[in-house]
């Protein structure tokens, strides 16, 4: 989780303390904010609201697919808001069980918002 906040310049909760201090409670605008899909080189990853909870689904391309990537969709459970508006989720990947830090930051002046998923940063196209 701090590694994410680090690479984004946002200041993220713990992950092993998801609520994290000071972090703000998620409300259901705070989750509409951020639905659409964010994009990086060989990867689309599509973000929806499931009542509570975000789905944030990958969609490998390119080089990623020639290479057997397959698709997956995370469950995620927000929780929480920094100070500077990044929302973050925890999820656990169904095929490796790892736990996911998702974060998500607010756009900027010269940059559409980004989403962190597993080392890599995309930034929001729709």
């Amino acid at each position: 989780g701090h590694l994410a906040a680090d690479l984004l310049d946002v200041t993220a909760p713990d992950p092993g303390d998801p609520r994290g201090t000071g972090a703000a409670a998620v409300t259901s605008a705070d989750l509409a904010d951020v639905t659409g899909s964010y994009d990086r080189l060989h990867q689309r990853v599509t973000v929806a609201v499931d009542g509570p909870r975000l789905l944030v689904g990958t969609e490998p391309s390119g080089v990623l697919q020639a290479l057997g990537v397959k698709g997956s969709v995370l469950d995620a459970t927000p929780t929480g808001l920094s100070a500077d508006g990044a929302l973050t989720a925890l999820a656990t990947d169904a095929t490796t069980g790892q736990r996911e830090v998702v974060v998500i930051t607010p756009a900027t002046p010269s940059q559409p918002r980004g989403l962190y998923l597993s080392g890599r940063l995309h930034r929001q196209v729709a």
